[in-house]
């Protein structure tokens, strides 16, 4: 299974696996901050901020972890959950 991108993964996810999503704390911000292209460094203090004070944290980052997404997720960059993987 690859990375998925944000324009990719509701081809893959099932609707109700998703009702977290309604009180993530990250829904009315920016997208473009939560993915960067390779190469560019994510704004991590502002990023932290929001996903540290997230009531939907950890379902945020098992979806990130099992879908294999890119980008930003319950504070975690796509590396950091591939190192998670494969502890």
């Amino acid at each position: 299974m690859g990375h998925y991108s944000i324009e990719q993964y509701n081809n893959y996810i099932d609707p109700i696996e998703e009702q977290w999503k309604l009180e993530a704390r990250c829904t009315d911000t920016d997208t473009e901050s939560w993915f960067v292209e390779k190469g560019e460094d994510y704004n991590v203090e502002i990023l932290n901020k929001i996903c540290g004070a997230c009531p939907v944290k950890l379902p945020c980052l098992e979806y990130a972890t099992k879908y294999r997404m890119s980008g930003y997720w319950a504070g975690t960059t796509g590396d950091d959950r591939k190192k998670l993987r494969s502890v």
